[in-house]
């Protein structure tokens, strides 16, 4: 499975926004970004984060434990994280992902 990234998003507002508040580059922090994604792929198809702590949302993120909070709120403030715990926009941008895995599944099947 793949998660798609745009070729732009490491000079998004919202990801730059995101590396200055985590005193990250833009390029480290997009690499936590995706394992984010790609954790939620298994984790939270739907998008939804609200059956884990952020704890969890940091450990999926490759995020230190001593950061945790921090990760989140910062998730929240950039817009990367609902205040609802939902992932900004997840089905339009893992819509294609979370097909593709329900074909290979029903092609398993």
């Amino acid at each position: 499975m793949y998660v798609p990234v745009d070729a732009d998003l490491v000079n998004h507002h919202r990801l730059r926004g995101l590396a200055r508040d985590m005193l990250g580059t833009p390029h480290h922090i997009l690499g936590h970004l995706v394992g984010l994604w790609a954790w939620a792929l298994s984790n939270a198809e739907d998008g939804d984060l609200s059956d884990f702590d952020a704890h969890d949302i940091a450990d999926g993120s490759g995020i230190s434990m001593e950061r945790a909070e921090e990760w989140l709120g910062a998730l929240k403030k950039r817009g990367w994280v609902t205040e609802d715990n939902k992932l900004h926009a997840w089905d339009r941008h893992a819509g294609k992902t979370l097909k593709a895995k329900e074909k290979e599944a029903r092609r398993k099947a």
